[in-house]
């Protein structure tokens, strides 16, 4: 295959509504006795997947391929591919896969052409590459400013996630774990019986008391592709569409998690009934648990509260009380250096002077202790820390909105 080296250089010069016909053509005509399939998928990235489908791509010698480079505090520099022509050894044999990328107005386009000599070859590996890309297995899917990108950092984050750190009063952990995977464990039995594959559940309640944590032990626990909404408005665009792309996709590759966190900011007023519209679309076998949370269920329109076909599961996490502020407060306790715990008989009166704080108060209880312990690092000390950051907290709660009553339950 002779392959003039400018070739994409010349093609990005055409005008923007040309360039990947320009492309196209230029490359069936070079291709003689070979397939040449194109790919108008801006969310594959063939070098983010490679080692998941098992293929080597290496840039094509000759020819420039444009890759940045981009840095996160936490995974340090990583590739961006750009417009580039890439050699992939995959199955035994090799596939020529070229990426041009473009802007039309405001929109970026990213499209892909697969060379090989037959067209099974061919498909085969764009399936594979499609369904890493849209079926994520070891990321999760993220969906914000109108664009997909896979997310291999909350995934991480939600295999750290364990039930023992859901603090919840009586056997409502159990039942939230036991609800889910009844359901997804029954798909067959929903089946057989004509009941509706579907579930939606929701998570209420003030923030800080373990609703993000119940949704990374569900996460986990689900083992599905999960999509994770962070907002649906786009900066050109329409909401509503995005609202339909996300419902379409979820579709698409169930059984899957939708996450729709902090769904009273995330459904403005304006794009409810396109959101409801699309929740009573999901068809009765698509296999969608949507997991939903809200720290104000108060402001959720009650067609979403209130009728059951939408969540039909819905458990409402309050204050904890006493008994479980104590088993969060020896949670943080047990897992100190042994120099730096308190002594157990310091927490009781921790867990009675702390009504009115949530869980993510009582970690930040434990933090502040702890950041004054390491300036002198004496043993036996923690205790004595703990109890003057309490009163730290509680006059800086003094000055806020009373809290409301310490109690959990499940509904």
């Amino acid at each position: 295959m002779d392959i003039d080296p400018l070739l994409l250089e010349r093609a990005l010069a055409s005008a923007p509504n040309a360039i990947g016909y320009h492309i196209g053509r230029v490359l069936a005509e070079a291709a003689v006795g070979r397939v040449v399939v194109e790919v108008p998928d801006a969310e594959l990235d063939v070098i983010e997947v490679a080692n998941e489908c098992g293929y080597v791509a290496e840039p094509r010698p000759g020819i420039h391929s444009q890759f940045g480079v981009l840095w996160s505090k936490k995974h340090g520099l990583s590739r961006r591919q750009g417009t580039s022509w890439l050699r992939v050894r995959w199955e035994g044999g090799e596939l020529d896969v070229i990426l041009a990328t473009w802007h039309v107005q405001f929109e970026e386009k990213r499209v892909h052409w697969i060379i090989g000599n037959d067209e099974g070859t061919v498909h085969r590996f764009i399936a594979a590459i499609s369904e890493a890309v849209h079926v994520p297995r070891r990321s999760v899917l993220v969906y914000a400013g109108g664009c997909w990108s896979r997310d291999p950092q909350i995934y991480e984050a939600v295999q750290l996630a364990r039930w023992d750190d859901v603090v919840l009063p009586g056997d409502l952990v159990r039942r939230i774990s036991d609800d889910v995977g009844s359901f997804l464990g029954a798909r067959d039995l929903y089946a057989r019986y004509g009941v509706p594959y579907k579930r939606g559940v929701l998570l209420t309640g003030p923030p800080g008391n373990g609703k993000t944590l119940c949704v990374r032990a569900l996460m986990k626990e689900a083992g599905i592709p999960t999509l994770y909404v962070k907002s649906f408005e786009v900066r050109y665009g329409e909401t509503d569409a995005s609202i339909v792309a996300v419902m379409r996709r979820a579709r698409e590759i169930s059984p899957c998690l939708l996450v729709l966190e902090d769904l009273d900011s995330l459904v403005k007023p304006e794009h409810l009934s396109v959101f409801l519209n699309e929740m009573d679309g999901i068809r009765a076998d698509t296999g969608i648990l949507t997991l939903a949370t809200s720290n104000h269920p108060e402001r959720l329109d009650p067609a979403l509260l209130e009728r059951p076909s939408r969540f039909d599961r819905k458990y409402h996490f309050e204050l904890p009380g006493v008994a479980e502020r104590l088993r969060y407060l020896h949670l943080w306790n047990d897992r100190l250096e042994a120099d730096m715990k308190a002594p157990d008989d310091a927490l009781p009166p921790l867990a009675e002077g702390s009504d009115g704080f949530s869980f993510a108060y009582l970690k930040e209880l434990f933090l502040s202790a702890m950041a004054r312990w390491v300036i002198d690092r004496r043993p036996g000390a923690m205790g004595a820390l703990l109890a003057s950051e309490l009163e730290h907290l509680r006059a800086h709660k003094s000055s806020a909105t009373p809290a409301p009553s310490a109690k959990a339950k499940g509904e």
